[in-house]
């Protein structure tokens, strides 16, 4: 008779069930995929410009448009990061996100072409911009928790 042997790797028992749901298809997953290859493919295209007589043509507007369709396109293939714990579509998350956008396509437009990194300046207003975006974000999540943490607590006094 032919010995068994037990796999570890393999339970005999039923499959784990999924932690989470998986989130719900909201059809333009193809257009944020789409979004993605064409901003990756423009970062592709800006880096060999950059290393060609013709890198002053563009001035960063190529790697700032394809930074922006990464990121739409991070939007529309995975909606989910900007939905909040009950599924809808989170204002606050929205604002940060557009908030940083603006940072990020700026910064990168303006860096691109420098030579060095002493050239790079970042006028001073920018950090009050986004300290005020993270910090509101930071508030909102602070107060919705408190709030979870005084309903509960209502909760459990009326005896519900």
């Amino acid at each position: 008779m032919p010995a068994t042997t037990h796999d570890p790797f393999t339970s005999p028992s039923k499959p784990a069930a999924p932690s989470s749901p998986a989130p719900p298809k909201t059809g333009y997953e193809g257009i944020g995929k789409a979004l993605l290859i064409i901003g990756l493919l423009g970062f592709a295209v800006a880096a060999v410009v950059a290393n060609t007589p013709m890198r002053d043509v563009d001035n960063g507007t190529l790697p700032a448009v394809s930074f922006l369709f990464i990121i739409l396109g991070m939007c529309f293939a995975f909606p989910d990061m900007l939905q909040d714990e009950a599924g809808g579509f989170s204002t606050m998350r929205v604002v940060v996100l557009i908030t940083v956008l603006i940072f990020a396509v700026v910064t990168l437009k303006l860096a691109w072409g420098l030579k060095t990194f002493d050239e790079w300046r970042i006028d001073r207003t920018w950090i009050y911009i986004l300290g005020l975006a993270f910090g509101g974000k930071a508030f909102q999540k602070y107060s919705e928790i408190e709030g979870a943490k005084n309903e509960a607590d209502a909760g459990k006094g009326t005896g519900q």
